[in-house]
Parts: C-alpha cells; structure tokens; sequence
C-alpha cells in the first residue's frame, strides 16, 4: 500500500513525533511505502533512514496527497477544528485530550473512513457519540526506556544533586491553556519544599513558552531548586533518547498533574523506568497508572476550552 501519514515529524520530540520515529519503520518494513507529511515542519523534503518526510501545512494536505501518486490511505493525527479528512480513505487518530468529546470534533471524525482510539477512555468517548473506532494503543520501547542505576547516577552528577535529594520531575509541551498544568505544579512544590528541604523540582519543557514559566519561577521563592533543561538545546530538539532515559532515572517521582491527556506517552517511559508516578484522575490518566498515586478531581475542577470540549 500507499500511505500519506500525516502526524509529527520523527525527530520531533512531542508525543505524535515519538509515534511516528516509532510506527512509520515498521509500516516500511511491512513492505509498504510512507510519505510522512509532518504537520509541524515547513522545510525541505528530508530522508531519514527509511522515511520520507514532507513539510507542509493544513491547507495543502491534498496537494501533498495528489503528488504522492494516489495514497491508498491518509493516516491523520487529530485535529479539533480544522477538516484534513480529504482522502476517501481516511484512517483519524481519534486520541481526545478531553474529559468529553466535543461536537465539534465529532463531526470531523465522521467524514473518516476509519477511527482508532489510543485509549480506552478515548474509546468509550467514541462509542457514545456512535464512533466505532478500533483500539490501537500507543506503546514505549522497554528496551531503551529501563531501570538504570548508572544512569540515575550520571544524569545526578551532571544536574549537581546528590544521591539524598528528593527529585520530583515532569515533561510535557508548554501549552497556551498550560494543559499539563505547570503552574499549579509549581504552586504545590511551594508548599512541599518548605518542609523537605532536600527536595528539588526538574521541568523539561520551554520555561519562555506560551506561559512564561519563568516569570512563576523566579516569584516562587524557590527558583534555586526548580530546574529546568537548557533552552537552546530544547529548541533545537537536541535531546536525544538515551539522555531522556537518564532523565528519568534520575527521578524519585514523576508528575504530571495534566488536566487531560488521550494518551501520555512520558508517563509509560517513567514507569518504563521504574520510576513511580503522581497523574490527575482524569481523561486516560488512571488507566496507564501501574505504581503511584492519582490526584482527586471533582466537577468545580472541569473547564470549557477553546475547543468546546
């Protein structure tokens, strides 16, 4: 077959990134041709091993179908407002980053041919508004993402934290709505490091992102033990996965306190790594907790995004 797969780039380090570097070699190498059009990259066609990757951008997705010779299918990520379904054989990720499924969203994923789900809370969302979807979870390699004790070593050493310090780590993309709820995360370190004062905090995201990080940083009387990657190097995507695996061995606990995921791939890696993990109760959260704790959420903590949902 012919596939136009339609997600992040593979040397993206956002989660539909990830699934790509991770799904596009084995759809290759199950004798089949992928012309990756990567919704968040506008340069040059790039070969990267054996994947084709296209720059390009929402309104010329047909164009890039057309020139691919007639795909026999376009795979899409979600999109919660803009229609990409333009092939007749349309496969869309339904993943949902939402309590609820928005009408809105709904609607699109009707014109599609197929719909998978990542999640089960993905999945149920979809069978209530009378989606079939098939149930295609993502997954991590636990060949590379693993328990390391040389490795927690190293990556402690170089962060300058001794073997006694308590480390609370998180990761995600700084989100204008700040989904993966930094701030609070931040507000809660506060409180926990005036009693544990061997504790630190590390956020590997952009800290001068859509919310300025920084700024709550500096403010919160604690900024000598908040951490945070160098940000040249986290522009330029030059973390690569062996340091990230280090990362994570490096934590006594890993937290995303996110107000909605479809499906978190940072924390399978950490559990991947033995590393416990503290998540919100919601969206498909609990569902991928093995070991940890699960933050309480009641109706007052619901709200209406741009996205209707």
């Amino acid at each position: 077959m012919k596939i136009v797969w339609r997600f992040g780039a593979p040397f993206s380090p956002l989660g539909y990134g990830v699934v790509t570097k991770e799904i596009v070699p084995r759809i290759i190498d199950d004798g089949h041709t992928v012309l990756i059009a990567a919704f968040e990259y506008n340069g040059p066609p790039l070969q990267i091993g054996n994947m084709t990757v296209w720059g390009t951008t929402n309104s010329v997705i047909a164009e890039y179908v057309s020139i691919f010779e007639k795909a026999d299918y376009l795979f899409v990520a979600p999109n919660y407002t803009i229609d990409n379904f333009v092939h007749k054989n349309c496969v869309a990720c339904g993943a949902l980053d939402f309590e609820f499924m928005s009408n809105q969203f709904a609607e699109l994923l009707r014109k599609a041919k197929y719909v998978f789900a990542v999640s089960k809370h993905n999945k149920k969302e979809l069978q209530r508004v009378g989606i079939d979807s098939f149930y295609a979870p993502w997954g991590v390699d636990i060949n590379s993402f693993k328990s390391d004790e040389k490795a927690r070593e190293k990556y402690r050493k170089l962060m300058g934290w001794n073997e006694d310090t308590f480390v609370i780590g998180s990761i995600g993309t700084n989100l204008t709505d700040d989904r993966k709820n930094f701030i609070h995360l931040i507000k809660a370190f506060q409180l926990f490091a005036q009693k544990h004062i061997d504790s630190v905090l590390y956020l590997h995201t952009c800290i001068y992102g859509s919310i300025p990080l920084i700024n709550i940083i500096r403010t919160s009387g604690f900024s000598n033990r908040i951490f945070y990657p160098n940000q040249s190097r986290f522009y330029m995507e030059t973390f690569y996965q062996p340091e990230i695996v280090e990362m994570y061995n490096s934590f006594d606990v890993f937290c995303l306190p996110s107000k909605g995921e479809s499906f978190s791939l940072p924390l399978l890696e950490a559990q991947a790594c033995e590393v416990p993990a503290i998540v919100t109760n919601t969206t498909a959260l609990p569902e991928h907790l093995k070991g940890g704790w699960l933050i309480p959420v009641d109706d007052d903590d619901y709200e209406l995004t741009e996205y209707q949902a």
